[in-house]
């Protein structure tokens, strides 16, 4: 499943730094660390691998809320 902006594309590949021990836990936001203990490994480095081209820097808020509500449909 691919990111929907550059900062959602960024946060994640923050939380894999964290999920792979190569940041410390002081070094990222506590959205990181829930994020990285939420998912698996693999998930996240699905959205951290999209690529940059044609998406935008942030996406609204509404979009944010409906991507968070798919992605606990899935993980349930």
């Amino acid at each position: 499943m691919p990111a929907v902006s550059i900062t959602q594309q960024k946060l994640f590949g923050l939380a894999v730094c964290y999920k792979k021990g190569e940041c410390k836990k002081e070094d990222v936001s506590d959205e990181v660390i829930k994020l990285a203990d939420s998912m698996t490994l693999k998930k996240l480095e699905d959205f951290a691998k999209t690529k940059h081209e044609g998406l935008p820097d942030k996406v609204k808020e509404n979009l944010i809320m409906r991507f968070k509500q798919f992605c606990d449909k899935i993980d349930n």
